[in-house]
């Protein structure tokens, strides 16, 4: 049976908090933010900025939904190139994405513009709604044996359900703890995944 390779969208594909912070100018309701001071990913986990739950939503959503038309979100450098051998070894790609369905359309064009004939299907799991959907749920219909992922807390869920993760070292997974969380492998470069 083929190995089925789910893989995050944001930071995985695509440099979306890079792009999302370069269109803002680096301000979040008027305070400075870099790269480096993402300890969440989360906006409104980070205290001193002061957004609100509603505030994130729709900073993100407004993002994602325009930034199609503009297509300054660039894709990771590495990940196509890493994909296209998984390809090549037949293994079946799916993108499982935190995103809302109602971003399909945006995030289907950025994909087939940056990744196009890779992934068998794209699953979003709408997370910030009442309808979300946790990404090892997403896992398991899809009968994922990995997940690539940045978010330790998907991660995490997805390592409790017995799928092996792959964790891409970012700002805001630093707490990572490898004696801890044994079904989860950090990785800080294309050549550590090994599937």
């Amino acid at each position: 049976m083929d190995k089925v390779i789910a893989v995050d969208l944001d930071e995985v594909l695509s440099e979306t908090a890079r792009a999302l912070l370069k269109r803002n100018r680096y301000r979040i309701n008027w305070n400075k933010l870099h790269w480096e001071d993402l300890v969440s990913y989360n906006l409104r986990e980070i205290p001193w900025l002061n957004v609100t739950k509603i505030q994130w939503f729709w900073i993100y959503m407004r993002f994602l939904i325009w930034a199609w038309l503009w297509n300054k979100i660039k894709p990771v450098s590495w990940a196509k190139t890493k994909l296209k051998e998984f390809k090549k070894k037949w293994y079946k790609l799916h993108v499982v994405t935190a995103r809302h369905f109602l971003l399909r359309f945006a995030t289907g064009v950025w994909l087939y513009f940056n990744y196009k004939h890779i992934f068998s299907s794209i699953e979003f799991a709408n997370f910030f709604t009442r309808f979300s959907t946790k990404k090892s749920e997403i896992c398991k219909k899809i009968w994922a044996d990995f997940i690539i992922e940045d978010n330790l807390e998907n991660a995490i869920d997805c390592a409790n359900a017995w799928v092996k993760v792959y964790l891409i070292d970012k700002p805001w997974n630093q707490w990572y703890d490898k004696k801890k969380h044994k079904w989860i492998v950090k990785i800080y470069s294309r050549s550590e995944i090994d599937i």
